[in-house]
């Protein structure tokens, strides 16, 4: 694949993930969570999109499974983070027990997922 067909799927999938970051933010705002949590469930969850179209072979959000969580939380996240830490990493897992529910919730993946 050259350079520019990769760019272009990266780009593809990007506008993919866009409005399913866009509907998970409002049902944040929608259940009543504070600011400063949603934009940090949102943030996280948008940094894994980046890992998942740079560092995995070009995943789709509503194509990421366990593997993709547990790859990121146990490799990825803490090499190349400078800011991993105990603490980050259960933010971390916060977001995405919010963010797959939601997804199973609102029928984008299984419910028993």
């Amino acid at each position: 694949m050259s350079e520019l067909d990769y760019d272009a799927q990266v780009d593809v999938i990007k506008e993919q993930n866009a409005p399913i970051l866009a509907s998970f933010q409002t049902s944040l705002e929608q259940a009543g969570l504070a600011k400063k949590t949603i934009k940090n469930h949102v943030e996280n969850i948008d940094f894994f999109t980046e890992y998942l179209v740079h560092y995995e072979p070009l995943t789709p959000l509503d194509e990421a499974d366990e593997g993709d969580v547990t790859s990121f939380l146990l490799d990825w996240f803490p090499d190349k983070a400078m800011w991993a830490s105990v603490s980050s990493t259960k933010s971390y897992l916060a977001s995405f027990k919010k963010f797959f529910q939601w997804m199973g919730e609102t029928q984008r993946i299984p419910a028993d997922v």
